[in-house]
């Protein structure tokens, strides 16, 4: 079980950085659609006159640069929420792994004990035995 949890949290750190990139892709595809459409829109203003090219023109590499500042800003949020999870994560990982080492401490200590009590117990039952048996030889020599 403890091990699911460790999977799960791998699960989480995978399926969050795929969503991460799945995000850039989309993000990429529509910036460049985006640049597609307004050079398009761009090149038939050019056509109407020069002066107004150049402020058409402007205005749409200020249109364009505002829209990636934008996606930049919002990936930069997502990655950071991504690498906090991964950051909760890891410390998540990191007291698991210290309470099941705590535990197989404890157990382990708990078999040296039990083994200790065996050990004596035996040697009791040695002891036991031994006399047992010069009892029942100065019954037979009685």
């Amino acid at each position: 079980m403890d091990k699911g949890i460790i999977v799960t949290a791998i699960a989480t750190i995978i399926g969050s950085f795929l969503t991460y990139k799945a995000a850039m892709t989309k993000s990429r595809h529509d910036y460049q659609a985006k640049i597609e459409q307004m050079k398009m829109e761009a090149e038939a203003k050019l056509k109407e006159s020069t002066a107004t090219t150049e402020s058409i023109y402007i205005g749409e590499m200020k249109h364009i640069i505002n829209a990636y500042k934008e996606q930049v800003e919002d990936l930069k949020r997502e990655n950071q929420e991504i690498r906090q999870q991964i950051s909760k994560l890891k410390d998540e990982q990191k007291e698991i792994i210290e309470k099941l080492t705590k535990e197989r401490t404890y157990y382990e200590r708990e078999l040296e004990l039990k083994d200790e009590i065996i050990e004596g117990l035996q040697e009791e039952n040695e002891d036991l035995k031994n006399k047992l048996f010069v009892l029942k030889e100065d019954e037979v020599n009685d």
